[in-house]
């Protein structure tokens, strides 16, 4: 049975090409924005996920009240971490994280490099494999470990650059040399949280003799701890007393009102409302636009199916009513339709599917600048696609098999069955339809014209032709101010204390 259905299918398909042509391209096209909704959010969702003790660690993040308004900041107190770690037993592990700008001094070359200070644990708390070298290798203060990238710029891709020697210039002027004993592994492009140069944090207390491990009016980049177990949260943040008793002493205009502690897992999905996390912002708009987007494809693709198939249901009058007098049940040619609409869905699925990888994808990362894909093994996709063929499938045929089949074969062969023309319901589907289509038409427009508009605008100077790069204190700019004002292809310098576009967003706690 099924494969008489199959052959029926096919037939009914290439006798009828243009409609045939105009409900596959429509559901395909529908089918290849949701692929790509799906591998945006996937990418988003995935972020830092791969993590293994990503339920186990709890960034701490102090909550201050200002003007009001409670601000919650990625930012913690120096001594917080250490405090943490000696008065909970719960409490495995702990990191602090400080970033710096320094200058790397390799043979001739010298660099501006942004490096990473962390506690000797960071490596044994993230998943960051090694190509190169030990998850111990930070207990040696003397050790640095680098990424693949900063490998490569400065060994080159046949040196081995385990045992080599770098020398970093620190803004207070000390110079310490260091010994490469570990290399990163290429980090994913789903890592937020990433490192050029990781050094232990208390080779600062040489580098910056101002630097004051018990200074509760100092800040750092980020403190993480980790727990034995998740449940364990909730007896640290009910015992903070004394931690807001000695940072409120310490700065009493910013006070704090309390430590919250947000877990790797949804420190990106939370970054939105972190002021000055490491973590990259989530970007929950564009979740819930394209979301939108795909919805209103899909379900503009499936009401463009149904109509076209009730209104060119006429050609098979004959055939329906054959079918009938010769003891074929409603059941059976409901499953005939539906069995046709499976093959034109999963065809449409075929195409949507090459559409999303080859055009819509590329297109996407181009317009908005990201790289977004999503993995050809996973089965989360395989379960997607699944389960989009099935809605599809359902959505756009189940309303034309039970209309069309509903009628007598007496009524069929009297030429009684208008299809379409009285039918309040495919009225209300055309009318769905155009304004589906409208809204569709229009929010593509604007945010196609927004983005332009956006890349396009006149920022007050030439971006093509002006180039920043960072300093790590004022006597650098001095010196590279002074170097490039007599190059000839040099117009002009001038120095700025933030990057361009650099700012502070607010972050309220409701």
């Amino acid at each position: 049975m099924l494969k008489n259905y199959l052959k029926t299918s096919v037939r009914n398909l290439l006798k009828n090409p243009l409609s045939s042509f105009i409900n596959v391209f429509g559901l395909a096209m529908a089918i290849g924005c949701c692929i790509v909704v799906y591998a945006f959010l996937s990418f988003d969702l995935s972020v830092d996920q791969q993590h293994e003790k990503k339920d186990r660690l709890f960034m701490v993040s102090p909550v201050v009240n200002r003007d009001g308004e409670a601000n919650a900041f990625g930012q913690s107190p120096t001594p917080i971490g250490r405090h943490l770690a000696q008065d909970f037993p719960q409490v495995k592990r702990m990191t602090r994280i400080a970033d710096r700008n320094v200058i790397v001094r390799n043979g001739d070359n010298v660099y501006h490099e942004w490096l990473r200070l962390v506690d000797a644990d960071f490596l044994e708390m993230f998943s960051f494999p090694l190509r190169s070298g030990n998850l111990d290798a930070l207990k040696d203060r003397n050790n640095v470990v680098i990424s693949e990238n900063m490998a490569i710029k400065y060994f080159g891709e046949n040196l081995d650059p385990m045992g080599q020697t770098i020398n970093l210039r620190f803004a207070s002027g000390q110079k310490i040399n260091f010994t490469v004993a570990g290399v990163a592994e290429k980090f994913p492009k789903e890592s937020s949280i990433r490192f050029n140069c990781l050094l232990n944090i208390d080779i600062l207390n040489t580098a910056e003799p101002d630097f004051t491990p018990t200074d509760w009016a100092s800040n750092l980049a980020a403190t993480f701890i980790e727990l034995e177990s998740p449940t364990h949260i909730d007896a640290i943040r009910s015992n903070q007393s004394s931690y807001l008793k000695y940072v409120n002493e310490a700065q009493p205009d910013y006070p704090v009102e309390r430590f919250n502690y947000e877990p790797l897992s949804t420190l990106h999905e939370r970054s939105n409302y972190i002021r000055n996390d490491i973590s990259d912002e989530a970007d929950q708009e564009a979740r819930v636009v394209l979301v939108i987007i795909g919805l209103f494809m899909i379900t503009l693709a499936c009401l463009n199916y149904l109509n076209i198939a009730i209104s060119s249901s006429t050609r098979r009058l004959k055939e329906i009513g054959v079918r009938k007098v010769i003891g074929a049940s409603k059941q059976l040619l409901i499953g005939q339709f539906i069995m046709e609409n499976i093959l034109l869905s999963s065809i449409a699925l075929i195409m949507g599917f090459i559409i999303a990888i080859f055009l819509l994808i590329p297109g996407f990362n181009t317009l908005f600048t990201v790289d977004i894909s999503f993995d050809m093994l996973s089965y989360q996709l395989y379960i997607f696609l699944g389960s989009l063929l099935l809605v599809t499938a359902i959505a756009s045929g189940a309303y034309p098999a039970v209309y069309i089949s509903k009628f007598p074969a007496v009524t069929i062969f009297r030429g009684a069955v208008l299809f379409g023309r009285k039918n309040k319901l495919t009225k209300i589907f055309l009318t769905v339809q155009f304004i589906l289509a409208c809204i569709t038409v229009v929010t593509a427009t604007m945010i196609y014209r927004n983005t332009q508009y956006q890349k396009n605008r006149d920022w007050g100077y030439d971006q093509q032709s002006t180039l920043v790069t960072p300093v790590s204190d004022f006597q650098a700019f001095t010196t590279l101010r002074n170097e490039m004002l007599n190059h000839p292809d040099v117009i002009s310098t001038s120095g700025s204390g933030e990057h361009f576009g650099a700012n502070m967003t607010e972050a309220i706690i409701q």
